[in-house]
């Protein structure tokens, strides 16, 4: 019993703090997005951008997710974003290597 509740401990740290990196990558992905589609109406969901973030390697986040375009509009338009980001030391956002949209 007594070796459990060191383990126990452990995982529910780790779970309280596992939200970090995925939160960082998800706000540098949406500061990319806001960058590059400055002169275009689009909407991002940040609960659906941090349910996919998937880790690749130990400093890097991968998300895919769906950006609409013009949204409530005629011409509104679903695509795919795919958004890399990876952390370096001293940073406190990770930078994003590699931002594209599949049309």
């Amino acid at each position: 019993m007594r070796r459990m509740i060191p383990a126990t401990l452990l995982v529910l740290l780790l779970t309280a703090c596992g939200g970090g990196r995925e939160d960082k990558a998800v706000q540098a992905c949406e500061q990319a997005v806001k960058e590059r589609m400055a002169d275009r109406a689009y909407t991002l969901d940040a609960a659906d951008m941090k349910a996919k973030a998937k880790p690749e390697g130990e400093d890097m986040v991968h998300i895919q997710t769906t950006i609409v375009f013009d949204p409530g509009l005629p011409r509104e338009v679903k695509q795919t974003m795919d958004c890399k980001a990876r952390f370096v030391g001293g940073k406190d956002l990770p930078d994003v290597v590699s931002l594209t949209f599949t049309w």
